[in-house]
């Protein structure tokens, strides 16, 4: 009888210790998920900014980023030359309405975090142009660099963003690591496939889907959980596509996210 209860107990303790594990591991990539879509939301929004203020030639533009930065979320357009200056910087607060953003077309240096940021991207580019193999280009398709600075961490996420209308990507994304003297570590890729996934008049139409939003799959080499990329993604498009949660299935592991609680939960198949 005691062997008993001693076995039921180990049972319980170690399959509360796995729900902690995933808890723990899902509160963890939605953080970072959460972080990467306001980046990318404020560099979308600010592109209408630039498009709509900018009264020079669009071509002198160069690039962008954007980061948090004392509760504000701030991206900045960079210039072609040489030594870069900063053309236009926009500052959203936590609306990101663009009617109650501060926009700025005052060409100056970088300043000391900016240009901490820019280098940082610049290595990834680099990284991108000395092993093309390794990143996979799709017709109708551009590379996003999102890169993140916090202390001695360094890293890079590539995104893979589409042209073709009533579509996102999942997949087909990348994380670098870098030192503090921005010499690349590691690279990895998040994804071994990439999915579109259609919404709008090209939106899968079984009840299935309508009703999750949109589900796909990590195959072998993609990982047992939904990425921080799936969840910046997917919130990018929701509002657009109607979605109101996304799933990840893998082999031994179910994700969901639900995007109006924004709660991400795994599940152990």
């Amino acid at each position: 009888m005691r062997f008993i209860f001693t076995f039921l107990s180990c049972l319980i303790f170690t399959r509360a210790m796995a729900h902690g594990n995933l808890r723990a591991i899902a509160d963890s990539i939605k953080a970072e998920g959460l972080k990467l879509y306001r980046s990318e939301l404020a560099s979308w929004k600010a592109a209408d900014v630039l498009t709509a203020n900018y009264k020079d030639d669009l071509s002198q533009v160069g690039g962008y980023f954007s980061f948090g930065e004392d509760g504000y979320e701030k991206c900045v357009f960079f210039s072609r030359e040489a030594q870069p200056k900063v053309l236009m910087t926009v500052v959203f607060d936590s609306s990101f309405d663009i009617e109650k953003a501060s926009v700025s077309m005052m060409k100056h240096a970088f300043t000391p975090p900016e240009a901490e940021l820019y280098a940082l991207r610049k290595a990834a580019g680099n990284e991108m142009e000395k092993d093309s193999a390794f990143f996979r280009r799709y017709e109708h398709t551009q590379f996003n660099l999102v890169p993140v600075a916090e202390g001695s961490l360094k890293k890079v996420y590539i995104l893979t963003a589409t042209g073709v209308s009533e579509t996102a990507i999942f997949g087909n994304d990348y994380l670098l690591t870098f030192d503090s003297n921005n010499h690349l570590i590691d690279k990895e890729r998040l994804h071994t496939e990439i999915q579109p996934a259609g919404y709008g008049s090209k939106a899968d139409t079984s009840m299935h889907l309508k009703n999750v939003g949109t589900i796909h799959y990590h195959l072998q080499g993609s990982g047992n959980f939904m990425t921080a990329t799936d969840i910046c993604t997917f919130m990018l498009y929701a509002d657009i596509a109607k979605w109101p949660s996304c799933v990840v299935v893998s082999e031994h592991y179910t994700s969901i996210w639900q995007k109006n609680i924004r709660l991400l939960l795994i599940i152990n198949k």
